[in-house]
């Protein structure tokens, strides 16, 4: 299902990171993740999450309110910890708009990463740079 038109004037970015309180085994990401995808949907949120070594950075995008819902839900959350806001701010256009919520994680020895949006696609690295530097940008 295909998100409406949102006004480009009304768009945020919110950039942050936490711990998770305990290991995720995989079906705890997937639950995240599906959990995530719905709520995103509705409030018209996009953006990316990654998850290594214990350790979550997530960029949202989409309504001011959306996100802040989005956040606030995050911040709730009992599988969060330390959340830290790094950066939240008007948006001009979503980088991540195709992406209701892409994942990225080591899922193996050697740390190599995957992003999975509706199945698993390989992502060359960089992404992580990518978002960061998303995040530090001018709207």
């Amino acid at each position: 299902m295909p998100m409406t038109a949102v006004d480009p004037s009304s768009l945020c970015s919110l950039f942050y990171t936490s711990t998770a309180s305990r290991p995720l085994s995989k079906s705890d990401l997937e639950n995240i993740l599906m959990n995530a995808r719905k709520t995103n949907l509705q409030e018209q949120v996009t953006g990316l999450l990654l998850f290594t070594e214990g350790k979550f950075l997530q960029y949202l995008e989409g309504p001011h309110s959306g996100v802040l819902k989005v956040f606030d839900i995050i911040k709730k959350s009992k599988l969060h910890q330390e959340i830290t806001e790094v950066s939240q701010k008007p948006l001009g256009r979503r980088e991540y708009g195709d992406w209701s919520m892409a994942f990225l994680a080591d899922v193996d020895a050697d740390c190599s990463q995957r992003a999975v949006e509706d199945g698993d696609v390989p992502l060359t690295g960089g992404l992580a740079a990518d978002i960061i530097n998303t995040s530090s940008r001018k709207p």
